[in-house]
């Protein structure tokens, strides 16, 4: 299958982007609390970077815009460039200038400094930071819960 915006994104997720599109900013409400639970467990600060890996269409990155105020940022990562839109849309919408978007695959996404945080919300595998080890250092798992949910704090930076 040629790698096109089709072929990296799930049929799932392609139906999912088709019944967001007008209505970005939707999250199922039982999903509120426990990414809420999850940015705290994070302990960001106003000022910190996070990072939020497999954002999708950005359902955590109002809980991270929050915890790290004006002064911080956020950067969620998409493999879907059709799932990405629907982020991209979140974020224009709420005006947010310190929120972004970087479609390309977690294992390549070429990250700018260091973070703070690092969220997967959802992910496929039962140890999803084994992806990360070869290109992040100080990476410290801090908490991983709910079989699907991958929480790290410490300084965060892709090796050189």
């Amino acid at each position: 299958m040629p790698d096109t915006a089709q072929a990296r994104t799930p049929g799932d997720f392609r139906l999912l982007a088709r019944v967001l599109r007008p209505g970005p900013d939707f999250d199922f409400t039982f999903i509120k609390p426990v990414r809420a639970a999850a940015v705290r467990a994070l302990a960001l600060r106003p000022g910190d970077r996070a990072l939020d890996v497999g954002c999708g269409p950005g359902g955590s990155l109002p809980f991270l815009r929050a915890a790290v105020g004006d002064t911080g940022s956020v950067v969620g990562v998409e493999i879907s460039p059709v799932v990405a839109q629907l982020a991209e849309q979140r974020i224009a919408r709420h005006g947010w200038q310190n929120v972004q978007v970087q479609v390309a695959p977690a294992q390549t996404v070429a990250l700018d400094g260091e973070f703070d945080g690092l969220l997967m919300f959802a992910a496929p595998d039962d140890r999803p930071w084994i992806l990360w080890e070869p290109i992040l250092v100080d990476l410290q798992v801090r908490e991983y819960f709910f079989g699907w949910m991958f929480l790290a704090t410490g300084r965060l930076r892709q090796r050189a």
